[in-house]
């Protein structure tokens, strides 16, 4: 039976999405009901699970909910959106209706990339649709990334990566103290200001290089050096930096190309020839994505399409986007009075109505990706 992703299902519109780009990453990915039993995930090989997102609130009465074993499965969680808040309600957090709803576009502030925007820019373009959030954290659980009107739209759990330096010291046959075990003493994964200074008296370092923390981290543990007297052979550096060592002393020579290089998990070069096909249509036309917002009851548009493209030729051409716009419109009203509407249905009309409009124009086909959210 193969390593599976599991997907579980709580009524997001992009769960096929999600499964299918962890099977694009050469990664086998299996979505589940969202009450998919623990022990019938375990059955299924799971190394990692993937809650989506939803409509309903956490608190609500009838709100969807997993089984809350899942959590003690060992395995990695990621949460999105509702999967998010479902982690903060069931892990002791809080979870609040928020007095300003976040949709459509928005900035997503990283405050620490962590393991999940290792590599991304400090700021990053999201499409929110949602109205609640987390307003306490879990224990053992911190924010990584904020929106205007959430601090914790992103978290992560600093619990395994601890649990994980312990599992290695004791393996190398270190006897690990805690607060448990000594309260007295300091034991937050990271060294004061006393530690430090303890630790450079007893070596009595030649040359001093620190490398922990930032550059304020790194700046302080210099100085607590120079109040040592190895002030004078102490070299900050920083990512790229060489630092040659010999007999004579220390000097730092030529930088290297450093950061971090993302492949397509273990079968990088087994990839299939559809995924192949894919990303040479998107790098030869581009990509256009449309968003809109439909009322649940009678299927009018509500709102203004949103418009976003990437990689494709008419983005800085107002008329097309118009275009692109009148065509939504005129699709969704269409699909109205003849009271369709269903979701799955009004995607692939647009889907369809959009790229023959931009096929007659430009003669190019871009990837077309329909949002439709119901409101």
């Amino acid at each position: 039976m193969p390593q599976t992703i599991a997907v579980l299902d709580f009524g997001s519109q992009l769960t096929q999405v999600i499964a299918r780009r962890i099977r694009e990453c050469q990664v086998y990915s299996k979505i589940f009901h969202y009450s998919t039993p623990a022990a019938k995930l375990r059955e299924e090989n799971v190394i990692g699970i993937i809650l989506s997102g939803g409509p309903q609130s956490v608190y609500a009465k009838k709100a969807p909910h997993p089984d809350p074993a899942i959590f003690e499965l060992g395995v990695p969680i990621l949460g999105i959106c509702y999967g998010v808040q479902l982690m903060g309600h069931f892990l002791d957090g809080d979870v609040e209706h928020s007095k300003a709803r976040e949709y459509g576009h928005g900035e997503l502030s990283i405050q620490r990339p962590g393991k999940l925007f290792a590599g991304l820019p400090k700021k990053l373009r999201v499409w929110n649709s949602h109205g609640d959030k987390l307003t306490k954290l879990p224990p053992g659980v911190r924010a990584i990334g904020t929106t205007d009107n959430s601090p914790f739209a992103a978290i992560e759990d600093i619990r395994l990566a601890i649990d994980e330096t312990i599992n290695r010291l004791v393996a190398a046959g270190a006897t690990v103290v805690t607060p448990d075990d000594r309260p007295e003493v300091h034991a937050s994964g990271h060294g004061v200001r006393d530690d430090l200074m303890w630790m450079l008296q007893l070596i009595r370092p030649r040359f001093f290089a620190p490398i922990h923390g930032e550059v304020r981290h790194q700046k302080a543990h210099a100085a607590l050096a120079k109040g040592l007297g190895i002030g004078e052979r102490t070299v900050i550096l920083e990512n790229g930096d060489v630092l040659e060592v010999s007999a004579d002393g220390v000097v730092t020579g030529e930088r290297v190309e450093s950061g971090i290089t993302y492949v397509d998990s273990y079968g990088v070069n087994d990839l299939g020839e559809g995924v192949l096909r894919d990303r040479r249509h998107m790098s030869e036309d581009g990509l256009v994505l449309v968003m809109v917002q439909i009322d649940t009851h009678d299927g009018t548009l509500s709102g203004t399409p949103e418009v976003v493209t990437r990689g494709f030729a008419g983005a800085e051409d107002e008329a097309m986007i118009s275009a692109i716009r009148e065509t939504v419109v005129a699709s969704l009203r269409e699909s109205a009075e003849e009271h369709i509407h269903e979701v799955d249905v009004l995607t692939k009309q647009l889907h369809d109505a959009v790229g023959a409009l931009i096929n007659r124009k430009t003669r190019k086909r871009p990837v077309i990706l329909p949002v439709v959210v119901e409101v």
